[in-house]
């Protein structure tokens, strides 16, 4: 993770997401993208009217490279190569095509509106960029953390998948030092399909939720000796992240995502989907990256 795009228009939104991600540790040099996107209407009127909208783009892009100095702010003396990056167009595409063109491994974003209505509506740009970008994007929800002195909580939904591993290895650099508690949430769900049938065996359902738990714990001790986990034994894997998520107060879900293509991820009720319509926390979902023994 070494290629970083922050969407950033100085709303209070982008704040909390710039904030939240300065507050990640991590050890390697990063690059980070600042981008901020101007909505500027096309005009077919008059020179007039063509005219005071170009002053107006002047001014937007007056006060986004004003605004970019908070940013620099809070990554000062931070192991971060900073760019401020304005572009044109609609936020949502301009955020998805931006990251594609500059090979990013993460897009952050904040996520607007905290109640159930507000998070799950469509046509947000955070839903947007989470649907539509080829790479991981962490949409940033506030929390309380950066009002307080407490160690940032991180879980993650696991379950051996190449796409929970690859979660894994994302979270293995974000989660070293004293300051950052980890769960490893792993659901055993005993339910098939649509038709709410129990599965034969759900012990042997159990075991693999258990083992695959253990596995994730022991690899990330290692790093970060706080690391416990959790059995969730639930009807749906979704539901029973996001109701964890809550009960343990954490600030990031990190979540693997099996590869598909954006239609197919805007129409497949996906756990990652659900996850980010519901969690009141942070949604961190990875997405096409390589696993590093594959």
């Amino acid at each position: 993770m070494k290629n970083i795009v922050l969407a950033y228009d100085g709303s209070s939104f982008a704040d909390e997401a710039a904030a939240m991600f300065a507050h990640l540790p991590h050890n390697e040099r990063i690059k980070l993208t600042v981008l901020t996107i101007l909505e500027i209407p096309l005009v077919s009127g008059d020179y007039s009217t063509a005219a005071w909208v170009a002053d107006a783009a002047a001014r937007e892009r007056q006060l986004a490279q004003e605004k970019f100095v908070k940013v620099e702010q809070m990554f000062d003396g931070a192991n971060v190569d900073l760019e401020h990056h304005i572009a044109e167009g609609h936020a949502g595409r301009t955020i998805v095509e931006v990251a594609a063109d500059r090979g990013a491994d993460l897009v952050v974003v904040g996520a607007r509106g905290h109640s159930t209505i507000s998070r799950m509506l469509l046509g947000s740009t955070s839903d947007y960029v989470a649907t539509h970008a080829s790479c991981s994007v962490l949409v940033v929800r506030p929390t309380g953390l950066l009002e307080s002195k407490r160690a940032l909580r991180i879980a993650i939904g696991y379950n051996d998948s190449p796409p929970a591993q690859a979660a894994l290895e994302d979270l293995l650099e974000i989660c070293q030092g004293k300051d950052t508690e980890v769960r490893v949430l792993s659901v055993a769900c005993y339910v098939l399909g649509f038709y709410d049938e129990m599965v034969p065996d759900p012990e042997s359902i159990k075991q693999e939720a258990t083992q695959a738990m253990q596995r994730a714990v022991e690899k990330l001790k290692a790093v970060n000796p706080s690391t416990r986990g959790v059995l969730l034994e639930k009807p749906h894997i979704g539901d029973g992240l996001v109701t964890s998520t809550e009960d343990i107060h954490t600030d990031i879900l990190v979540i693997g995502e099996t590869p598909h293509s954006a239609i197919a991820r805007l129409i497949l009720g996906s756990v990652s989907r659900y996850v980010l319509r519901h969690a009141t926390c942070s949604v961190w979902i990875t997405r096409n990256r390589a696993l590093a023994n594959s």
